[in-house]
């Protein structure tokens, strides 16, 4: 790869008879431009086209109340991840809005829950769910029949009508002219420290917001004729809700007496602002007060201050950093021209001319060792790696080979940041899951430990934020979550996790990393910055092991890539294969290289552990602790013949296994630590 700044220009070349020579020094590597972007697709990883342009994300990713969508903040496509806040907003355009009031109405039997709840406008509402869970099962069910104490045996009927204010708020915009990139994000850039402004603003960042507000009103009432419940419904459909004046005051009607003594009203607001006047009647028990609701309701979609920054979040804009102008003046990313060889495909190659000799097609081309043709100043030697530009000619040299240059199209340029930016907040995602998987561990381990062992045979109650497991619930004990996060008895797991993640950073994370700089090729380790624009991340070896990205893998040892780790239990790979890609340790300086963690050590542990798992439920370690910590003790006790049946496990586990451990252990450190060739 060549960066050759615009300052630069080609030699023009001399007479044939001048013997002058340039040499220019390039990396100690070969190298090939893929014609052919790789695409490929995991299941770990969020659906994803790497494109300049964008992208529209209106589902529940941006309409959890967990997280803040602001202006200017970063995202992370492949991640579903909010970043730091790197521009600073200073004005946005002015929003449309969007008005809808509609009315729902339950009142007839037979009807279809599709009927009720897909093909009726509530379906688009943010109160969707709440109804769906009040009114389901089907309408029979909800519209039941009872006899009235007072009237006999009559046929009443309870009925429903939800009507709904809502206002949606769109065009929303950064003013990307006025808006400035914030001071420590410019200085991350101006160093050209792209990995860091990735890692900390994400690969693209929040352009527009799309807010909603909305008030659902839910009528229930009990009628025994249906043409005054026919009747009621139209009224309510036709008052002025929210008005200074409402004309219509049909349910004063004496007709009406009985339905509007059993009416209930119930009220879900959505993305409102309270600092109004007003925000104290969002209650009603009567008709009368349901104006006062309405109105505030109304006032405060659309009268509020600040009320284009007020709403739930409906759905977000994400455009990549790299069209936004500020960051490509920031990070000079267009500034220089990027030079990368030609395919030899697109080389065109000498024909064998009349009198049965190879000549190129252009008379002053030089020919390879291959029959390729091309200029002399693109004549590259293979075993001083230096482009050799020779008046005299050179081209009979077995070392020298065509590998003209061409300058990289802006357009790549800025998709391969886009790619390479994506890729660094997934890799950095990875590794932080891996670091609170570690944690979550520690402190599960720890408060299960703390538990008296006269609770071991107590069933422990299951986190509220999980799915229910027919298999775990009211079953799993104490003395089996000891046994999962502590096999041996050592509080070994936490520190055998700590070493795996150690080598993955040595041998993926930071490796791939490098590659991404270009800071593993030539004789320094410098980074170069324009190498992070030149080439994708899937086209670095370093980077390809996708596998590594998947939650609970560690480094495969013997032959490379990612593999199970102990988190996944009895499924975890086991050490005996080999450690030919294991990391090495520095700080030994004996005749051969040594592996930092003896492979003897992790192979015993996983073999005793696994061993000590095959008695617990078939879930990995990682489900376990999602589904049980911190531990919940309850008063429940499993049968005595279970009882026994732990008795047996943790003694299998504690006791003859611990010691075998120590023994194997110990023999491994005199006579089996493997050792890596030179």
């Amino acid at each position: 790869i060549m960066m050759r700044p615009s300052r630069i220009t080609r030699s023009a070349r001399s007479a044939r008879g001048a013997r002058t020579r340039t040499t220019r020094t390039f990396p100690s590597c070969s190298w090939v431009l893929l014609a052919t972007i790789i695409v490929i697709a995991l299941s770990s990883l969020s659906s994803i086209f790497v494109q300049a342009s964008p992208y529209i994300i209106s589902d529940d990713r941006v309409r959890s109340l967990d997280i803040t969508p602001t202006l200017g903040r970063g995202y992370s496509i492949m991640t579903d991840r909010y970043h730091s806040t790197c521009l600073m907003v200073n004005e946005t355009t002015v929003p449309s809005y969007n008005y809808d009031y509609t009315f729902t109405e339950f009142i007839s039997e037979g009807q279809t829950e599709t009927e009720l709840f897909q093909n009726t406008p509530i379906a688009n509402s943010f109160a969707y769910s709440y109804v769906k869970k009040k009114f389901t099962p089907r309408v029979e069910e909800y519209s039941t029949k009872r006899t009235s104490p007072s009237v006999g045996k009559v046929d009443i009927q309870e009925h429903s009508v939800i009507a709904t204010m809502r206002v949606e708020r769109y065009y929303s915009s950064i003013r990307e002219e006025v808006s400035p990139l914030s001071d420590d994000s410019f200085e991350l850039l101006d160093r050209q420290d792209y990995i860091g402004f990735f890692k900390a603003c994400g690969p693209s960042y929040v352009r527009s917001i799309r807010r909603a507000q909305e008030v659902t009103a839910i009528f229930t009432y009990e009628s025994a004729n249906d043409e005054y419940a026919r009747q009621f419904n139209a009224g309510l459909k036709s008052v002025s809700w929210g008005s200074d004046n409402p004309s219509n005051h049909f349910y004063r009607q004496s007709k009406f007496d009985s339905i509007t003594e059993s009416m209930k009203i119930e009220i879900k607001g959505f993305g409102l602002g309270l600092n109004v006047e007003g925000s104290d009647t969002l209650y009603a028990q009567s008709l009368e007060e349901m104006h006062n609701v309405m109105k505030f309701a109304f006032r405060s979609m659309t009268q509020a201050e600040e009320s284009r920054h007020i709403g739930q979040v409906y759905g977000i804009e994400i455009v990549p950093w790299v069209d936004n102008p500020a960051f490509q003046v920031a990070s000079r990313i267009l500034d220089d021209d990027i030079f990368l060889p030609i395919p030899r495909s697109l080389i065109p190659k000498a024909k064998m001319a009349p009198d049965s000799t190879l000549r190129c097609k252009n008379a002053i081309y030089e020919i390879d060792k291959f029959g390729y043709c091309c200029e002399d100043s693109a004549l590259f030697n293979t075993t001083s790696q230096e482009y050799e530009y020779d008046e005299e000619g050179n081209s009979g040299s077995s070392d020298l080979i065509c590998r003209p240059l061409r300058p990289l199209e802006r357009t790549l340029v800025k998709e391969n940041m886009v790619a390479n930016g994506e890729f660094v907040a997934r890799v950095d995602s990875a590794l932080k899951l891996k670091l609170a998987r570690i944690s979550s561990t520690e402190k599960c381990l720890a408060s299960t430990k703390s538990i008296a062992d006269r609770y071991n045979y107590h069933i422990l109650k299951s986190k509220d934020t999980v799915e229910y497991n027919a298999v775990l619930e009211g079953k799993f004990t104490v003395a089996e979550l000891k046994m999962a996060l502590d096999p041996v008895g050592d509080y070994g797991l936490v520190n055998y996790l700590a070493k795996e993640f150690d080598e993955f950073i040595d041998m993926f994370y930071h490796p791939c990393l490098a590659a991404l700089f270009g800071a593993n090729i030539g004789a320094t380790t410098d980074t170069e910055a324009k190498y992070f624009m030149a080439y994708p991340w899937h086209t670095h070896d370093e980077c390809n092991q996708l596998g590594c990205l998947i939650a609970d893998m560690r480094w495969d040892r013997e032959n490379g890539g990612c593999v199970p780790s102990l988190l996944t239990g009895v499924s975890a790979t086991d050490y005996s294969g080999g450690d030919n890609y294991c990391s090495i340790e520095m700080d030994d300086y004996g005749d051969a290289e040594v592996c930092k963690y003896p492979t003897v050590d992790l192979e015993v542990y996983h073999d005793v552990a696994t061993t000590c798992w095959n008695n617990l439920p078939n879930f990995s370690i990682s489900y376990l602790i999602d589904h049980f910590c911190l531990p919940d003790v309850t008063g429940d006790v499993v049968s005595s013949t279970r009882q026994s049946e732990l008795d047996t496990a943790m003694i299998d586990c504690y006791g003859s296994r611990r010691r075998k451990m120590k023994e194997r252990t110990n023999t491994g450190k005199v006579t089996n630590i493997k050792q890596r060739k030179q």
